[in-house]
């Protein structure tokens, strides 16, 4: 029989495909735009007229990737499953949602979770009531990945999840582990209303009595990855980076102004003095210019210099230096040189008196090295009393001779070379040891001589 004949006879059952096909659309509430894909199983699905009359109807190729006898075969035995005693099947996971935290429960708070899975798991946390917090609030606080579940022993595993609300209202998930049920034996203690045993008898030995008992054991930790409803680093980097930007230009404005301040109170404080403590420590010939320049600097601070930059404010406040500052340094260095060489021929006078001291003390010490102190300080004392010389011819709007910390340093070059010489200690006295004759030698001395002499009485002398 050819194919044509063959359809023309099965025409009529043929066209009955279409009827279930309609009820099935009908009871799920679809229509055939909405159906994604057609998969066709059985032995009559392989005719053509009916491949044919079915893809028209949905309008859509036919797939027929499923093994039809395998898929068969594998239902069958896992219906059988589910029926058997011998297997307990694994419910399927579904989402839940439960108040962890009611409103106004204490904090800081913890608690813990119990979950079956066999599989990692996401913890979704958000208000409760998200109509009772303030507009514009995101309901949604974070979620809570749970990483590295596994089954155990073919089933859904245990897993507890610490949930705590710290003491500034966060939640957080702390950590998640997976717990095993284990049975352990434990001794059931002996009843002591047990009958005694008659006389003559032995007690039985009983075998001691033990109870199965179910106990959780904490079998190991679980990852859990956090991701809250906070900035994520990359934009709290980049919003670290202006708020620096923002600080930097705050301290520039600041400092801008401390610049501005430090020329005016400089320009105050150097022109009243010009005339009063400065006025012997300046040249007659730069005085008039150097209180021109300060008045014009005034005046700039008060017009085109009063919104400037700190540079500029440091520049010109370095020109008004040029003149001013060794003014201030000469006024200084009058009463610092004083007293620096007040406090050099103290320590010349202290370190020279004990170098040529007659003390006890100092009997130790080699006179070369004392003599060697004496000559440095008197070198000491050459240098500063030229010196006062010089200076005492000098002007004080000239340069000076020396200055007070060339004075220190001569003092601490003397003080440093004669402190050890003068803080040496005295060496210890030398013990010699001469050897003491003992009795038992002096003995032994004897009984040779007596020894000797009686030898000398027993010989013959021809």
């Amino acid at each position: 029989m050819k194919r044509t004949e063959f359809e023309e006879l099965a025409q009529e059952l043929i066209s009955r495909v279409e009827a279930p096909l309609q009820k099935a659309l009908e009871d799920a509430g679809l229509t055939v735009e909405e159906i994604d894909a057609v998969e066709i199983v059985g032995g009559s699905t392989r005719i053509p007229a009916l491949k044919e009359r079915i893809q028209a109807f949905f309008k859509k190729d036919l797939s027929a990737t499923l093994n039809q006898d395998e898929a068969i075969a594998r239902g069958a035995a896992l219906q059988c499953a589910i029926l058997s005693p011998a297997f307990k099947p694994t419910p399927e996971e579904e989402e839940t949602e439960l108040v962890v935290f009611n409103k106004n429960n204490a904090i800081p708070s913890t608690k813990i979770l119990t979950f079956y899975r066999s599989a990692p798991f996401d913890l979704e946390a958000q208000y409760a009531e998200p109509e009772s917090i303030p507009a514009g609030i995101n309901p949604w606080i974070a979620r809570f990945s749970i990483k590295g579940v596994e089954p155990v022993n073919g089933e859904a595993a245990c897993v507890k999840v610490k949930a705590r609300v710290n003491i500034h209202g966060v939640l957080t998930v702390e950590s998640a582990y997976v717990v095993e049920e284990v049975v352990k034996e434990e001794l059931v203690e002996e009843s002591k209303t047990e009958a005694a045993p008659a006389e003559g008898e032995e007690a039985p030995a009983e075998a001691p009595l033990t109870r199965k008992v179910k106990k959780l054991v904490k079998k190991g930790d679980l990852a859990v990855v956090s991701a809250t409803s906070s900035l994520d680093r990359a934009l709290v980097s980049e919003l670290r980076e202006k708020e620096m930007e923002m600080i930097a230009s705050d301290k520039l404005v600041v400092d801008t102004e401390m610049a501005k301040n430090t020329l005016e109170e400089y320009i105050y404080d150097t022109r009243s003095k010009v005339d009063g403590a400065y006025k012997d420590f300046i040249n007659p010939a730069d005085k008039e210019k150097f209180v021109a320049d300060l008045n014009n600097a005034e005046n700039w601070l008060y017009e085109e210099g009063d919104e400037t930059t700190k540079s500029v404010y440091a520049a010109k406040l370095a020109e008004l230096h040029v003149v001013g500052k060794p003014v201030v340094e000469r006024y200084r260095e009058v009463e610092a040189r004083a007293n620096a060489a007040r406090e050099l021929r103290e320590s010349i006078n202290h370190l020279m008196a004990q170098a040529t001291s007659s003390e006890e003390k100092y009997a130790h010490i080699p006179e070369e090295e004392k003599n060697s102190i004496v000559e440095k300080c008197s070198k000491a004392q050459t240098w500063i009393e030229n010196k006062l010389e010089r200076q005492s011819m000098m002007k004080k709007y000239e340069t000076p001779a020396f200055t007070s910390a060339e004075v220190r340093k001569q003092r601490d070059d003397i003080v440093y070379f004669a402190t050890p010489i003068l803080n040496k200690p005295k060496p210890k006295p030398v013990v010699v040891e001469t050897p003491v004759e003992t009795p038992a030698a002096e003995e032994k001395a004897e009984s040779k001589e007596e020894t000797k002499h009686d030898e000398s009485k027993d010989m013959d002398i021809d």
